[in-house]
């Protein structure tokens, strides 16, 4: 999983965050990570790059953001599979 690098890309941006601090997000980001039941790395690809932008007007726009790796059509697919899957519907 790719949560220490993007971690490491948020303070090289923001205050800088104490150890247990850090310790505490890469817990909760683990914790997402594993709710998701399929295509996590997309899926969390997206929560980042939803969190870290204020402009997009839709997940075409949100899929240029560089947290984003992949191609705008994996977070389609993603989007649904994780909507028909999910236990609280």
């Amino acid at each position: 999983m790719k949560s220490r690098k993007v971690v490491k890309a948020i303070n090289r941006h923001a205050l800088p965050l104490r150890s247990d601090h850090l310790e505490t997000l890469c817990q909760f980001r683990q914790a997402i990570y594993a709710s998701f039941p399929y295509r996590r790395d997309s899926l969390m690809d997206w929560l980042d790059a939803f969190s870290s932008n204020g402009r997009a007007r839709s997940t075409v726009e949100l899929s240029l953001n560089p947290y984003f790796r992949r191609q705008y059509s994996a977070l389609y697919q993603a989007i649904a599979e994780a909507y028909v899957e999910s236990p609280c519907l």
